[in-house]
């Protein structure tokens, strides 16, 4: 069994740079307290490494990710080319695409078409979810920088989905039902990014919390569904 150190994850490359990832070889991750099939941590930090496997049903999603930000790397390392590396975590907003599968949008969309809402799983897995306006200034002040990177750009703030789905519940419509599906397999149980070093050297932390955010983005999708033009409060959030 060959084991893979990556530095973080949750890789979205702008442009940037990453230490040399390390092989572990012959690592058996049984003996680590790791379930083989998938990462269980509290926190995904920047800097420090994790253990994954390379053979799991979700690993090309992963280590194209890890690859990418490699070749970023090697292209700054090589030809001197600028470059900066942001790790995104979920994202939602206006103008989010209606049916793009991922949970903040398929519960929006659901509630509004007053379809139950899907909860893969037991619904007690954790996702972290930043206003879109949070993640392009992040963005911008990290392209705008002198540091490198990676940095973590994500709202730190944990929601099961359960709690996720009340949250669209209470915007959106009370009565709306909840159906329980089986999980997808390797699905991570906890997902938070730490942003210490981007609030250290970028001078960023988001400021718009779910229960702000969600709202602005239920207007967007009403008017996209179902036309009401009366219904659109915009997308900017004062900070």
């Amino acid at each position: 069994m060959v084991g893979v150190f990556v530095k973080g994850i949750e890789i979205s490359v702008i442009c940037g740079s990453l230490e040399p990832t390390r092989v572990i070889r012959n690592a058996n991750l049984r003996h680590r307290g790791l379930n083989p099939g998938r990462v269980e941590l509290v926190k995904w930090k920047t800097d420090e490494g994790i253990y994954v496997l390379i053979i799991c049903v979700r690993s090309c999603y992963d280590e194209g990710k890890r690859t990418a930000e490699t070749l970023t790397m090697d292209y700054h390392r090589g030809a001197d080319v600028q470059v900066r590396i942001a790790r995104i975590f979920n994202t939602y907003g206006p103008r989010m695409c209606i049916d793009d599968g991922r949970v903040v949008s398929n519960f929006v969309a659901q509630a509004l078409r007053k379809e139950p809402l899907t909860v893969y799983g037991d619904g007690k897995q954790t996702r972290s979810f930043q206003y879109v306006s949070d993640l392009v200034e992040g963005l911008m002040r990290l392209m705008e920088g002198e540091h490198i990177g990676p940095f973590n750009l994500g709202n730190p703030g944990e929601f099961t989905m359960l709690e996720l789905a009340k949250v669209v519940q209470e915007t959106i419509d009370p009565d709306a039902k909840i159906v329980y599906k089986p999980n997808t397999e390797d699905d991570p149980h906890k997902r938070k990014p730490d942003i210490t070093k981007a609030k250290d050297l970028l001078g960023w932390e988001p400021k718009v919390p779910l229960r702000k955010g969600l709202p602005l983005m239920v207007s967007d999708f009403r008017q996209r569904i179902f036309g009401d033009h009366k219904d659109n409060s915009g997308a900017n959030v004062a900070a």
